[in-house]
Protein backbone atom coordinates (compact mmCIF):
# COMPACT_ATOMS: atom_id res chain seq x y z
CA UNK A 1 0.00 0.00 0.00
CA UNK A 2 1.31 3.48 -0.84
CA UNK A 3 2.22 5.67 2.10
CA UNK A 4 0.95 9.26 2.08
CA UNK A 5 4.47 10.54 1.32
CA UNK A 6 4.86 8.22 -1.66
CA UNK A 7 1.36 9.08 -2.86
CA UNK A 8 2.13 12.80 -2.78
CA UNK A 9 5.44 12.24 -4.59
CA UNK A 10 3.70 10.19 -7.27
CA UNK A 11 1.08 12.90 -7.80
CA UNK A 12 3.75 15.60 -8.00
CA UNK A 13 5.60 13.58 -10.64
CA UNK A 14 2.40 13.19 -12.68
CA UNK A 15 1.75 16.91 -12.43
CA UNK A 16 5.24 17.79 -13.64
CA UNK A 17 5.11 15.29 -16.51
CA UNK A 18 1.73 16.61 -17.61
CA UNK A 19 2.86 20.22 -17.34
CA UNK A 20 0.25 20.94 -14.68
CA UNK A 21 0.46 22.86 -11.43
CA UNK A 22 0.35 20.65 -8.35
CA UNK A 23 -2.82 22.44 -7.23
CA UNK A 24 -4.65 21.00 -10.24
CA UNK A 25 -4.20 17.41 -9.03
CA UNK A 26 -6.65 16.05 -6.48
CA UNK A 27 -4.16 13.63 -4.97
CA UNK A 28 -6.28 11.50 -2.70
CA UNK A 29 -9.47 11.13 -0.75
CA UNK A 30 -11.98 11.47 -3.62
CA UNK A 31 -14.49 9.27 -1.78
CA UNK A 32 -14.19 11.44 1.34
CA UNK A 33 -14.61 14.59 -0.78
CA UNK A 34 -17.69 13.16 -2.46
CA UNK A 35 -19.23 12.15 0.86
CA UNK A 36 -18.57 15.57 2.38
CA UNK A 37 -20.17 17.27 -0.63
CA UNK A 38 -23.20 14.98 -0.53
CA UNK A 39 -23.18 13.96 -4.21
CA UNK A 40 -20.86 12.70 -6.93
CA UNK A 41 -20.04 14.98 -9.88
CA UNK A 42 -19.62 13.20 -13.22
CA UNK A 43 -18.31 14.55 -16.50
CA UNK A 44 -20.63 13.15 -19.19
CA UNK A 45 -20.88 13.21 -22.99
CA UNK A 46 -22.04 16.48 -24.49
CA UNK A 47 -25.51 15.80 -25.92
CA UNK A 48 -24.84 12.35 -27.42
CA UNK A 49 -28.10 10.34 -27.52
CA UNK A 50 -27.72 7.02 -25.74
CA UNK A 51 -24.73 8.24 -23.73
CA UNK A 52 -25.85 11.54 -22.19
CA UNK A 53 -28.68 13.81 -23.32
CA UNK A 54 -31.72 15.59 -21.93
CA UNK A 55 -35.04 13.91 -22.71
CA UNK A 56 -38.39 15.62 -23.39
CA UNK A 57 -38.85 16.12 -19.64
CA UNK A 58 -35.41 17.76 -19.31
CA UNK A 59 -34.12 14.71 -17.43
CA UNK A 60 -30.65 13.35 -18.09
CA UNK A 61 -30.60 9.90 -19.69
CA UNK A 62 -27.90 7.68 -21.16
CA UNK A 63 -25.17 5.20 -20.35
CA UNK A 64 -22.89 7.90 -18.88
CA UNK A 65 -25.74 8.94 -16.62
CA UNK A 66 -26.50 5.42 -15.42
CA UNK A 67 -22.83 4.80 -14.59
CA UNK A 68 -22.88 7.94 -12.46
CA UNK A 69 -26.16 6.88 -10.83
CA UNK A 70 -24.63 3.49 -10.02
CA UNK A 71 -21.76 5.22 -8.23
CA UNK A 72 -24.19 7.39 -6.26
CA UNK A 73 -26.17 4.28 -5.30
CA UNK A 74 -22.97 2.54 -4.19
CA UNK A 75 -21.74 5.46 -2.08
CA UNK A 76 -24.97 6.95 -0.71
CA UNK A 77 -27.44 4.08 -1.29
CA UNK A 78 -29.34 6.73 -3.31
CA UNK A 79 -28.90 6.97 -7.07
CA UNK A 80 -30.31 10.52 -7.09
CA UNK A 81 -27.20 11.90 -5.39
CA UNK A 82 -25.43 12.42 -8.70
CA UNK A 83 -24.88 15.55 -10.76
CA UNK A 84 -23.80 15.77 -14.38
CA UNK A 85 -21.52 18.12 -16.24
CA UNK A 86 -21.55 17.78 -20.04
CA UNK A 87 -17.99 18.04 -21.37
CA UNK A 88 -16.00 17.56 -24.55
CA UNK A 89 -13.09 15.13 -24.30
CA UNK A 90 -10.31 17.69 -23.68
CA UNK A 91 -12.47 19.85 -21.44
CA UNK A 92 -13.43 16.82 -19.35
CA UNK A 93 -9.82 15.79 -18.77
CA UNK A 94 -8.91 19.30 -17.64
CA UNK A 95 -11.88 19.46 -15.28
CA UNK A 96 -10.97 16.06 -13.85
CA UNK A 97 -7.34 16.99 -13.22
CA UNK A 98 -8.42 20.22 -11.52
CA UNK A 99 -10.84 18.34 -9.25
CA UNK A 100 -13.91 20.10 -10.70
CA UNK A 101 -15.43 16.69 -11.40
CA UNK A 102 -14.87 13.36 -9.64
CA UNK A 103 -14.90 11.09 -12.69
CA UNK A 104 -15.40 11.09 -16.44
CA UNK A 105 -18.21 8.61 -17.02
CA UNK A 106 -18.03 9.78 -20.64
CA UNK A 107 -16.21 6.72 -22.04
CA UNK A 108 -12.64 7.23 -23.22
CA UNK A 109 -10.03 4.98 -24.80
CA UNK A 110 -7.00 3.68 -22.96
CA UNK A 111 -3.84 5.13 -24.49
CA UNK A 112 -0.23 5.25 -23.35
CA UNK A 113 -0.14 9.04 -23.09
CA UNK A 114 -3.35 9.07 -21.02
CA UNK A 115 -1.46 7.28 -18.26
CA UNK A 116 2.08 8.60 -18.80
CA UNK A 117 1.52 12.22 -19.82
CA UNK A 118 -1.99 13.24 -18.79
CA UNK A 119 -2.16 11.88 -15.22
CA UNK A 120 -5.35 9.86 -15.77
CA UNK A 121 -6.35 6.22 -16.11
CA UNK A 122 -9.28 4.02 -17.09
CA UNK A 123 -11.26 2.36 -14.31
CA UNK A 124 -12.61 -0.65 -16.18
CA UNK A 125 -14.22 -1.18 -19.59
CA UNK A 126 -17.86 -0.28 -20.16
CA UNK A 127 -18.13 -0.24 -23.95
CA UNK A 128 -16.32 -1.69 -26.95
CA UNK A 129 -16.55 0.93 -29.67
CA UNK A 130 -16.44 -0.70 -33.09
CA UNK A 131 -15.43 1.24 -36.20
CA UNK A 132 -18.30 0.60 -38.59
CA UNK A 133 -19.17 1.29 -42.20
CA UNK A 134 -22.35 2.93 -43.53
CA UNK A 135 -23.19 2.13 -47.15
CA UNK A 136 -25.91 3.22 -49.56
CA UNK A 137 -28.23 0.20 -49.92
CA UNK A 138 -28.64 0.66 -53.67
CA UNK A 139 -24.99 -0.36 -54.17
CA UNK A 140 -25.84 -3.92 -53.17
CA UNK A 141 -22.81 -4.21 -50.88
CA UNK A 142 -23.22 -6.27 -47.72
CA UNK A 143 -19.63 -6.85 -46.61
CA UNK A 144 -16.58 -4.69 -46.02
CA UNK A 145 -14.65 -7.23 -48.07
CA UNK A 146 -16.53 -6.02 -51.16
CA UNK A 147 -15.22 -2.46 -50.85
CA UNK A 148 -12.02 -2.82 -52.85
CA UNK A 149 -11.44 0.54 -54.53
CA UNK A 150 -14.51 2.15 -52.97
CA UNK A 151 -14.55 5.85 -52.15
CA UNK A 152 -14.79 6.11 -48.37
CA UNK A 153 -15.50 9.30 -46.44
CA UNK A 154 -14.00 9.78 -42.99
CA UNK A 155 -14.26 12.62 -40.48
CA UNK A 156 -11.52 14.43 -38.66
CA UNK A 157 -10.38 11.84 -36.10
CA UNK A 158 -7.00 10.23 -36.72
CA UNK A 159 -8.08 6.95 -35.08
CA UNK A 160 -10.73 6.40 -37.76
CA UNK A 161 -8.35 7.16 -40.61
CA UNK A 162 -5.74 4.79 -39.19
CA UNK A 163 -8.25 1.98 -38.59
CA UNK A 164 -9.53 2.33 -42.14
CA UNK A 165 -6.08 2.24 -43.72
CA UNK A 166 -4.91 -0.72 -41.62
CA UNK A 167 -8.00 -2.80 -42.46
CA UNK A 168 -7.51 -2.32 -46.21
CA UNK A 169 -3.72 -2.67 -46.13
CA UNK A 170 -3.88 -6.03 -44.26
CA UNK A 171 -6.15 -7.38 -47.00
CA UNK A 172 -4.19 -5.73 -49.85
CA UNK A 173 -7.35 -3.97 -51.01
CA UNK A 174 -7.05 -0.63 -52.87
CA UNK A 175 -8.57 2.27 -50.97
CA UNK A 176 -9.74 5.75 -51.92
CA UNK A 177 -10.09 7.92 -48.82
CA UNK A 178 -11.81 11.29 -48.76
CA UNK A 179 -10.92 13.02 -45.49
CA UNK A 180 -12.90 15.84 -43.91
CA UNK A 181 -12.12 18.08 -40.97
CA UNK A 182 -15.48 17.47 -39.27
CA UNK A 183 -17.99 14.61 -39.26
CA UNK A 184 -20.82 16.78 -40.63
CA UNK A 185 -18.87 17.39 -43.85
CA UNK A 186 -18.25 13.65 -44.27
CA UNK A 187 -21.99 12.97 -43.88
CA UNK A 188 -22.82 15.66 -46.44
CA UNK A 189 -20.35 14.10 -48.90
CA UNK A 190 -22.00 10.69 -48.47
CA UNK A 191 -25.44 12.14 -49.18
CA UNK A 192 -24.23 14.01 -52.26
CA UNK A 193 -22.63 10.79 -53.60
CA UNK A 194 -19.09 12.18 -53.45
CA UNK A 195 -18.24 8.92 -51.71
CA UNK A 196 -19.79 5.45 -51.51
CA UNK A 197 -19.26 4.68 -47.85
CA UNK A 198 -18.88 6.49 -44.53
CA UNK A 199 -16.79 5.10 -41.68
CA UNK A 200 -17.55 6.14 -38.11
CA UNK A 201 -17.45 4.77 -34.58
CA UNK A 202 -20.44 2.74 -33.38
CA UNK A 203 -20.98 5.18 -30.51
CA UNK A 204 -21.52 8.10 -32.90
CA UNK A 205 -23.10 6.54 -35.96
CA UNK A 206 -26.70 6.81 -34.72
CA UNK A 207 -26.42 10.57 -34.24
CA UNK A 208 -24.94 10.95 -37.73
CA UNK A 209 -27.59 8.79 -39.37
CA UNK A 210 -30.24 10.96 -37.75
CA UNK A 211 -28.91 13.89 -39.79
CA UNK A 212 -29.44 12.11 -43.11
CA UNK A 213 -32.38 13.21 -45.25
CA UNK A 214 -33.21 9.58 -46.07
CA UNK A 215 -31.63 7.38 -43.38
CA UNK A 216 -33.48 4.27 -44.58
CA UNK A 217 -31.41 4.36 -47.77
CA UNK A 218 -28.29 3.39 -45.83
CA UNK A 219 -27.20 0.34 -43.87
CA UNK A 220 -24.28 -0.77 -41.73
CA UNK A 221 -22.19 -3.65 -43.03
CA UNK A 222 -19.87 -6.13 -41.33
CA UNK A 223 -17.23 -6.81 -40.22
CA UNK A 224 -16.16 -3.82 -38.10
CA UNK A 225 -12.81 -2.36 -39.11
CA UNK A 226 -11.48 -2.12 -35.56
CA UNK A 227 -12.62 -2.30 -31.95
CA UNK A 228 -11.51 0.04 -29.15
CA UNK A 229 -12.28 -0.64 -25.47
CA UNK A 230 -13.62 2.43 -23.67
CA UNK A 231 -14.21 3.13 -20.01
CA UNK A 232 -14.70 5.72 -17.28
CA UNK A 233 -11.65 7.83 -16.44
CA UNK A 234 -10.29 8.84 -13.03
CA UNK A 235 -7.23 10.70 -11.74
CA UNK A 236 -4.12 8.72 -11.03
CA UNK A 237 -2.97 8.62 -7.42
CA UNK A 238 -6.22 7.67 -5.66
CA UNK A 239 -6.30 3.89 -5.84
CA UNK A 240 -9.19 3.54 -3.41
CA UNK A 241 -11.44 5.66 -5.67
CA UNK A 242 -10.31 3.83 -8.81
CA UNK A 243 -11.12 0.48 -7.17
CA UNK A 244 -14.57 1.69 -6.11
CA UNK A 245 -15.40 2.83 -9.65
CA UNK A 246 -13.94 -0.29 -11.26
CA UNK A 247 -15.72 -2.77 -9.00
CA UNK A 248 -19.03 -0.93 -9.31
CA UNK A 249 -18.74 -1.41 -13.06
CA UNK A 250 -17.68 -5.05 -12.57
CA UNK A 251 -20.75 -5.57 -10.38
CA UNK A 252 -23.09 -4.44 -13.19
CA UNK A 253 -21.54 -6.92 -15.62
CA UNK A 254 -21.32 -9.73 -13.06
CA UNK A 255 -25.00 -9.23 -12.23
CA UNK A 256 -25.94 -9.79 -15.86
CA UNK A 257 -23.77 -12.92 -15.96
CA UNK A 258 -25.63 -14.20 -12.88
CA UNK A 259 -29.06 -13.39 -14.34
CA UNK A 260 -29.60 -10.82 -11.61
CA UNK A 261 -31.78 -7.89 -12.72
CA UNK A 262 -33.52 -4.99 -10.98
CA UNK A 263 -36.62 -6.99 -10.15
CA UNK A 264 -34.60 -9.84 -8.64
CA UNK A 265 -32.44 -7.48 -6.57
CA UNK A 266 -35.52 -5.81 -5.12
CA UNK A 267 -36.84 -9.12 -3.72
CA UNK A 268 -36.31 -10.14 -0.08
CA UNK A 269 -33.04 -12.03 0.40
CA UNK A 270 -34.76 -15.39 0.99
CA UNK A 271 -36.76 -15.08 -2.24
CA UNK A 272 -33.84 -14.50 -4.63
CA UNK A 273 -32.42 -17.10 -6.99
CA UNK A 274 -29.33 -18.93 -5.65
CA UNK A 275 -27.09 -17.54 -8.42
CA UNK A 276 -27.58 -14.00 -7.13
CA UNK A 277 -27.43 -14.76 -3.41
CA UNK A 278 -23.65 -14.57 -2.97
CA UNK A 279 -23.27 -11.53 -5.23
CA UNK A 280 -25.67 -9.53 -3.07
CA UNK A 281 -24.75 -11.05 0.29
CA UNK A 282 -24.30 -8.33 2.90
CA UNK A 283 -22.39 -10.81 5.01
CA UNK A 284 -19.70 -11.35 2.35
CA UNK A 285 -17.98 -8.12 3.37
CA UNK A 286 -17.57 -6.74 -0.15
CA UNK A 287 -18.94 -3.32 0.77
CA UNK A 288 -16.62 -2.51 3.69
CA UNK A 289 -13.62 -3.63 1.59
CA UNK A 290 -14.43 -0.72 -0.72
CA UNK A 291 -15.44 1.71 2.02
CA UNK A 292 -19.14 1.13 1.28
CA UNK A 293 -22.18 -0.09 3.18
CA UNK A 294 -22.76 -3.88 3.34
CA UNK A 295 -25.86 -3.66 1.10
CA UNK A 296 -24.27 -1.47 -1.60
CA UNK A 297 -24.49 -4.20 -4.30
CA UNK A 298 -28.19 -4.85 -3.78
CA UNK A 299 -28.90 -1.11 -3.91
CA UNK A 300 -26.90 -0.56 -7.10
CA UNK A 301 -28.66 -3.33 -9.01
CA UNK A 302 -32.11 -2.50 -7.62
CA UNK A 303 -31.72 1.15 -8.64
CA UNK A 304 -29.84 0.89 -11.94
CA UNK A 305 -30.12 -2.72 -13.11
CA UNK A 306 -27.49 -5.02 -14.54
CA UNK A 307 -25.28 -4.13 -17.51
CA UNK A 308 -27.64 -5.71 -20.03
CA UNK A 309 -30.49 -3.57 -18.71
CA UNK A 310 -28.32 -0.44 -18.85
CA UNK A 311 -27.32 -1.17 -22.46
CA UNK A 312 -30.83 -2.03 -23.63
CA UNK A 313 -32.37 1.02 -22.00
CA UNK A 314 -29.90 3.51 -23.42
CA UNK A 315 -28.27 2.04 -26.52
CA UNK A 316 -30.25 -1.03 -27.57
CA UNK A 317 -32.43 -1.62 -30.60
CA UNK A 318 -35.50 -0.09 -28.93
CA UNK A 319 -33.68 3.01 -27.69
CA UNK A 320 -33.01 6.37 -29.33
CA UNK A 321 -29.53 5.10 -30.28
CA UNK A 322 -30.96 1.97 -31.95
CA UNK A 323 -27.70 0.04 -31.61
CA UNK A 324 -27.12 -3.67 -31.99
CA UNK A 325 -25.24 -4.98 -29.00
CA UNK A 326 -22.68 -6.81 -31.12
CA UNK A 327 -19.26 -7.10 -29.46
CA UNK A 328 -20.76 -5.59 -26.31
CA UNK A 329 -22.61 -8.83 -25.57
CA UNK A 330 -21.41 -10.95 -22.69
CA UNK A 331 -18.56 -13.32 -23.52
CA UNK A 332 -20.98 -16.22 -23.01
CA UNK A 333 -23.15 -14.82 -25.84
CA UNK A 334 -20.25 -14.33 -28.25
CA UNK A 335 -19.25 -10.81 -27.19
CA UNK A 336 -16.33 -9.32 -25.27
CA UNK A 337 -17.91 -8.15 -22.02
CA UNK A 338 -16.78 -10.06 -18.93
CA UNK A 339 -16.31 -9.35 -15.26
CA UNK A 340 -13.75 -10.73 -12.82
CA UNK A 341 -15.12 -12.80 -9.98
CA UNK A 342 -16.68 -10.55 -7.34
CA UNK A 343 -15.39 -12.19 -4.17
Amino acid sequence: MLTLTRLLFRSLTIALLAGLPLASIAVAGTLETVRARGHVVCGVSNDVPGFAALDASSQWTGMDIDLCRALAAAIFLDDRKASFRPVDAGEGETALRKGEIDILTRPAGQTLDLETQRGLELAGICFYDAQVLLVRKSLGIDSALQLSGARICVGGRARLREGLKQFFARRKMPLVVQEFAVDADAVAALESRKCDVLTESQSRIAALVARLKDPDSFAQIAPPLAVQPLGPVVRQGDDAWRRLVEWTLHLLVAAEEAGLDRAEAAKPADARAPASALLLSAEAGYGPQLGLAPDWAKTVIAKVGNWGEVFARNLGAGSVAGMERGVNKLWSAGGLMAAPVVR
